[in-house]
Formats: C-alpha cells, structure tokens, sequence
C-alpha cells in the first residue's frame, strides 16, 4: 500500500505494465501494417501479423496480377542505392513529381541511401522531421525539396522501396481507442485485462506512377 486509504483496485505496478504492453502493441500494429500476411484460417493464438494483409503483401498481389509493373533495380547496396532511387523516380508521375509524394523503405535500405550518398556528395542528406510523429526522414534530391524520404521499422529487412503519397496507405478501425484501451474484471485477488479491436489495411490508388516500386520484396 502507497498510502492510507488507498483503493485495492489501485494497480500501479499493473499500470506500469499494461503502459508497455501498449507500446509492444503499438510495433505490432506498425509492424502488421507493413508485413501482414493473412493465413487462410487464422486462429485465435495466431498474431496480428498473421490476421491481415499488409501494405507489402499488397503490393505483391498487385505485381503478380499485372495491376502494377516494378522497376528493375535489383538489390539496393551502398554503392547503388542513389543510382536506383533516381531510376525510380523517373517512373513517377509528373503531377506527382511536381506536387510531392513519398519514399518508404527500411532501415536497411534508407542506410544504404545514406552512405552511397555520403559518398557521392561528401556530405550527408538534409534530415527533416515527419509529420508531427517522432520519425525523421530525408529530403529526396529530386522533386524540388517537396518529396521525402521515410525509413520504417515496420518494414523489416524488406528490400522494397515503396514510392506514393503517404495519403494513399489507409488503415482501418473500429474507433481510435480501441487499441490502446482496457477491459478490466476483478476475480478476488486477480485482474484479468484484454483489449479486443478491428484492424486492416488498404492503399487507394493502385496505379503506375502513382505508386512506384521496385523488383524486391
């Protein structure tokens, strides 16, 4: 007990947990977003990653079924990472081009960029902050400083390099809260706690130009 009086529902070491169950919650959604893959019956013991679709899987679907054409790239290393993102570039779309989009990539990929460009220029990249989120990313060359570049720890070790507006890339929920909200039932001397919320993922405009990527996965 803290103090007297203190209420038995009154959890704080629990509070203190379920705050980072939260957090781990947080990677899995954004690790789902990018890398789900449903499987064809999912079970109740199955994680989130195994529930939906994600942006990547996606993407996929759209290459086999001829809806979208990747860019021949190969692997991005540290010696071609700037060669392939402008070979990239010259793919998007004019209106795009002008008015700004984004580039997404992981970590692996958006450190390749980072050195190859070091290389090439003697300096590093211009970093800006993204959005109002705790991300940074870089100033793409091209584009007239309106395109950015954005790493994502959701995306893995993917070599898929990922150019769309960030508007186009929608993830759906029942309400907002829902995920980051308990239940809670005293059992005597037990707290039981769950939380229980829809999720899944979509991109609008599926189209080349619009949305640009290259040969990886």
């Amino acid at each position: 007990m803290r103090r007297s009086g203190q209420s038995p529902t009154d959890f704080p070491f629990e509070a203190f947990i379920l705050d980072s169950i939260i957090q781990k919650v947080n990677q899995e959604l954004e690790t789902a977003f990018w890398q789900g893959e449903a499987v064809a019956s999912p079970a109740s013991t199955d994680n989130l990653i195994q529930t939906i679709d994600g942006v990547l899987h996606i993407i996929a679907d759209l290459i086999t079924a001829t809806t979208i054409t990747p860019v021949a790239t190969g692997a991005f290393t540290s010696a071609n990472a700037v060669t392939n993102l402008r070979t990239m570039w010259e793919q998007v779309d004019t209106a795009y081009k002008d008015g700004g989009t984004d580039i997404f990539m992981s970590y692996s990929v958006y450190d390749f960029y980072r050195i190859h460009y070091k290389t090439l220029f003697g300096t590093h990249p211009n970093e800006v902050p993204i959005g109002t989120t705790d991300y940074m990313g870089l100033n793409f060359e091209l584009g007239g400083g309106k395109t950015t570049i954005i790493p994502v720890a959701g995306m893995g070790t993917s070599g898929r390099v990922v150019i769309c507006p960030r508007e186009n890339l929608y993830y759906g929920y029942d309400a907002l809260e829902d995920w980051s909200t308990w239940d809670f039932q005293q059992d005597v001397r037990e707290l039981k706690y769950w939380m229980d919320f829809n999720f899944g993922v979509q991109m609008a405009m599926k189209r080349d130009g619009i949305l640009v990527v290259n040969d990886q996965t």
